[in-house]
C-alpha cells in the first residue's frame, strides 16, 4: 500500500480510511509504505501524522512497513534530510532496534524479493 493509503492527513480525517486500512491488512501480503507523508501534512508535522502511523502501525506491525521517500515530490514540502527526519520520530518507540531497522530498509528487501524483484 503506497503512500500509506493516502489519508486525508490536512482534514485529520480517519474514516472510512482506517477501516479499509484494516481490511487490507488482513491480507498477509500486504505491506504498507510510510512514503508520501511530509507531502500529504504539507510539512514535517509529525502531530498530524502520528494518528495515521500509529494506526497503521498497529495494523502491519513492525515487519509489514516498509519507508518511502516520496522522492522527488516531497521536495514540495521540505528536503531529504527533512523526510527521513520526519520518519525517523514516526517509528513506534515500542519497536525493538531490528524491528525499526525492518522498517528502514530490511523490509522493503524481503518484501521485493517475495515478489519478483531480485534486482535488490
Amino acid at each position: 500500500m503506497n503512500h500509506i493509503g493516502s489519508p486525508d492527513v490536512r482534514r485529520g480525517e480517519l474514516e472510512p480510511w482506517a477501516t479499509r486500512m484494516g481490511e487490507l491488512a488482513s491480507f498477509p501480503r500486504v505491506y504498507c509504505k510510510w512514503s508520501g507523508l511530509i507531502t500529504a501534512a504539507g510539512g514535517a508535522d509529525a502531530e498530524a501524522l502520528a494518528p495515521y502511523i500509529g494506526r497503521t502501525a498497529e495494523l502491519f506491525g513492525p515487519s509489514r512497513i516498509l519507508f518511502g521517500s516520496d522522492w522527488p515530490v516531497a521536495l514540495t514540502a521540505g528536503t531529504y534530510r527533512d523526510v527521513v527526519r520526519l520518519f525517523e520520530r514516526l517509528l513506534p518507540q515500542a519497536w525493538s532496534e531490528s524491528e525499526r531497522d525492518g522498517a528502514r530498509r530490511a523490509n522493503a528487501r524481503r518484501f521485493y524479493m517475495e515478489t519478483g524483484d531480485r534486482s535488490l
